[in-house]
């Protein structure tokens, strides 16, 4: 399955918006309700997978301190390797030779 990771990501990351967690999650009652969810249905797939990002999301909150806190600079560690990459990779696309 060819997955567009820009649109793939940008749908997921706004489904951590509790906004859209309460229509998708009537929208996946009532499927279930009525016996209609199909996980073979790219709609009914992409709500239960914004429905469990939703709740994953919450979740992170009930972690204890030092672990979310271990998270999160794992998170900013991550971030900032990326950030660095990509800022050499455009300094040496352009030809600018000056280290970060």
């Amino acid at each position: 399955m060819l997955i567009h990771m820009p649109l793939f990501s940008r749908k997921f990351i706004i489904a951590t918006d509790l906004a859209t967690f309460f229509p998708n999650s009537k929208f996946l009652n009532g499927l279930l309700d009525n016996g209609e969810f199909k996980v073979n249905n790219p709609t009914h797939r992409d709500a239960l997978f914004m429905l469990m990002l939703t709740s994953a999301d919450l979740c992170a909150i009930c972690k204890p301190w030092e672990t979310q806190k271990k998270t999160a600079q794992l998170i900013y560690e991550e971030f900032y390797m990326q950030v660095t990459v990509q800022c050499k990779t455009v300094q040496y696309s352009l030809g600018i030779t000056t280290a970060l």
